[in-house]
């Protein structure tokens, strides 16, 4: 890879990488993204998307981290020292990882908040309390349900984070990550989003790319 970019800088890389995708959605809840000068923010509308308790999150984007940086963090002695900001500042491989965007993706910020750093299940009973979005979090067992249209983005992050940078998975995480790898494609515009990112920060997600032959880019 190129020069490590930090959390701060992938970020105003995203909408400038998006932009270039056709009809971009953000990951969750597939609402679409309204792209304005230096920034972009979700069309609640589009996805029927209902406001649980933070409209001020809930009306902006985040990027969010598929594999929660928590994930990738907690056991490195920068977070034991000092959390999550210690080895923003003071971790290279760290700063590597928080700020490598194929783990970054447009995510409506209240969902962002409220997945917090919970694990993905492949199913939760109950309702969502995002109108249309179909996203069911429990806090009280700490895990997560999505539909199935971000399954496939969300496994190739999970395999490619675990790959690069050596982060164990659980076994249960191993196979449902490449079932849905498997059952959920790479489309179109997830390759043009591995090329995007390929010419910032110098590599490929080898979990999309294997799947891009299909597609003239």
């Amino acid at each position: 890879m190129s020069e490590p970019l930090s959390f701060r800088e992938s970020k105003t890389h995203m909408p400038g990488i998006f932009s270039k995708l056709t009809k971009a959605k953000t990951i969750y809840c597939g609402c679409n993204i309204i792209f304005y000068e230096n920034g972009y923010k979700p069309d609640l509308a589009s996805c029927g998307y209902k406001i649980r308790s933070n409209e001020q999150r809930a009306k902006r984007i985040e990027a969010e981290h598929i594999m929660p940086a928590h994930a990738f963090g907690k056991k490195r002695e920068c977070w034991i020292l000092g959390g999550r900001k210690e080895c923003s500042e003071n971790d290279p491989e760290f700063i590597y990882m928080e700020g490598d965007l194929h783990n970054l993706y447009p995510s409506i910020g209240e969902v962002n908040g409220d997945r917090s750093n919970y694990r993905f299940v492949e199913k939760l009973k109950g309702k969502s309390p995002y109108g249309k979005c179909s996203v069911v979090i429990n806090t009280k067992k700490k895990v997560a349900s999505i539909p199935n249209r971000a399954k496939g983005i969300v496994a190739r992050a999970y395999l490619y984070m675990s790959s690069t940078y050596k982060i164990p998975l659980t076994s249960e995480e191993i196979n449902m990550f490449r079932y849905w790898n498997k059952k959920y494609k790479v489309t179109k515009n997830e390759c043009i989003r591995n090329k995007l990112i390929k010419e910032i920060q110098g590599n490929d997600n080898p979990f999309v790319k294997a799947q891009c032959k299909r597609f003239k880019l």
